[in-house]
């Protein structure tokens, strides 16, 4: 009952553009891969998130949340291999929970 509890969680990374399609990979090989440990997805961002850059959201769910994060550890650990690799990563927070948020946190995860 708790994995599939936590399978409602979902991790979402903000990416540039480029970098969304260094991890989806030719002809979505790396994608795939990916996909084998946990659903992954990708989509343009809204434009509040953007601050004017297109950027794009790549979404991790359907797993346990220590799969997802997992999963997040191999797109950030494939994001350093990329030639113009930024150097934060920025992860999106539901509202919901910015109360929860210590203010080291904040500074940390946003980009």
């Amino acid at each position: 009952r708790r994995e599939a509890r936590n399978a409602r969680i979902a991790v979402r990374q903000l990416v540039s553009g480029e970098e969304c399609g260094w991890l989806i990979g030719k002809r979505g090989n790396k994608i795939h891969k990916l996909r084998e440990l946990a659903l992954v997805s990708t989509r343009e961002a809204d434009a509040e998130v953007c601050n004017g850059c297109p950027r794009s959201v790549v979404e991790i769910f359907g797993a346990p949340l220590t799969k997802c994060i997992c999963v997040l550890q191999l797109i950030v650990d494939d994001l350093e291999l990329f030639p113009e690799v930024q150097p934060c990563t920025s992860l999106l927070v539901p509202s919901s929970l910015s109360p929860f948020l210590s203010r080291g946190l904040d500074e940390a995860s946003v980009g």
